[in-house]
């Protein structure tokens, strides 16, 4: 093979690696935002609900 080969083979592997690697850290954010979500979620709906429930214990 010669050097010009070479560079391109590795150009391309570089490039490869950071597209994974942009991929993956992406991913990952999207899964962290989605179960923060999620989390908020479930507080809201959780005081929600206590919310009701002293208002229809009332009197």
């Amino acid at each position: 093979m010669e050097v010009r080969e070479l560079e391109a083979i590795y150009a391309r592997y570089v490039r490869v690696q950071r597209w994974l690697r942009v991929t993956i850290i992406g991913w990952l954010a999207s899964v962290a935002v989605l179960v923060f979500g999620w989390a908020v979620s479930m507080a809201l709906l959780q005081s929600g609900l206590q919310l009701f429930n002293s208002v229809f214990a009332l009197p």
